[in-house]
């Protein structure tokens, strides 16, 4: 199972999943929680949820958040099963976590096609999208510009920051952000902005890493962003915070920069490190880590692997409970 929230039964999982190896990747908090994908500063996961912060006081006079974290714990003690996690920050949350914490964890980082992401010549690019051939692209991304967690705000601070670090430098520096937001055009930054709206193929979004110097990406809180794989695989070196899962990916001052969260200073420090050390200087890096750790092959295999250390009788087992089933 992948990403399942809303599309499962849970009072059901018993019974479907009897007699069965279950592999069980998440993608967010949700399964382990009463309700939210993302549980921000709240670990109340870790011991049994209630009266979510997120929905506000007096919201939920039942503590509905209470009655899901139930239903789960109730209907998940039957599984036999391995819980599966793109990054190591996502897997420790898990096994933190009441509800899943008592189950075996392995970490299984996603792969990307990266016959569709691959480096283009910044010209090309910088054409394709009608960006300046001579300034320094710095590219902001998410599906959802204004979605809170993904920090566009901390990104404009970070700007500012960046503005007052080189005010007696050489700047020619020009801003660039796609996703779904309706009043970029009209932001007010200290450098030319140029909003590239909703990017929804690989070729766009490929010209659209490949033409920029640097991709930042100020998420307060992720498990393995695809904009970043995507990014290096693309040859473009990207700035984060450090957190979540983004120290799995971003190798500091190799493929990119990590600043301590939440400190916009130290991000912008990083983008202008990075812009002072020249494109060119990690596109390698950054591509041949893409290749060497994140390719769809390597998932495959990773999985595989996983899937083959399941006992034999394990495997006789639950193919004579489907045998059974069918009869």
């Amino acid at each position: 199972m992948h990403w399942v929230a809303g599309m499962l039964d849970i009072q059901a999982m018993p019974e479907l999943f009897r007699g069965k190896k279950l592999f069980w990747t998440l993608h967010d908090m949700n399964p382990f929680t009463g309700g939210c994908h993302y549980a921000q500063d709240c670990r109340r996961y870790e011991q049994g949820c209630h009266h979510c912060p997120q929905l506000g006081p007096g919201s939920d006079d039942r503590d509905l958040v209470r009655e899901i974290w139930i239903l789960k714990r109730d209907h998940y003690d039957a599984l036999n099963l391995t819980v599966i996690t793109p990054s190591r920050w996502l897997g420790q949350c898990s096994q933190n976590s009441l509800l899943l914490g008592r189950f075996p964890h392995r970490v299984i980082p996603y792969g990307l096609d990266l016959e569709e992401y691959f480096p283009l010549e910044p010209a090309q690019a910088r054409q394709q999208l009608g960006l300046p051939q001579d300034a320094h692209v710095i590219l902001f991304g998410a599906s959802e510009v204004g979605d809170y967690r993904k920090g566009f705000d901390l990104f404009r601070n970070a700007i500012d920051s960046l503005a007052q670090l080189t005010k007696n430098k050489p700047q020619g520096i020009i801003l660039a952000a796609f996703g779904q937001s309706g009043d970029l055009d009209s932001l007010k930054t200290p450098y030319r902005f140029h909003a590239l709206g909703h990017l929804d193929t690989a070729s766009q979004l490929r010209a659209a890493y490949s033409a920029a110097n640097v991709f930042v990406i100020p998420t307060r809180e992720d498990n393995l962003p695809n904009t970043v794989l995507e990014s290096m695989a693309c040859g473009t070196p990207v700035v984060a915070f450090d957190l979540g899962g983004l120290p799995d990916m971003i190798i500091h001052r190799q493929t990119g920069y990590l600043a301590p969260f939440p400190d916009v200073e130290e991000m912008a420090r990083g983008i202008d490190w990075i812009i002072q050390q020249g494109a060119a200087s990690f596109q390698q890096r950054c591509r041949e880590h893409a290749l060497q750790h994140y390719s769809l092959s390597k998932q495959a295999e990773r999985y595989m692997a996983l899937y083959g250390e399941i006992p034999q009788s394990e495997q006789s087992d639950s193919a004579a409970n489907r045998v059974g089933h069918a009869r």
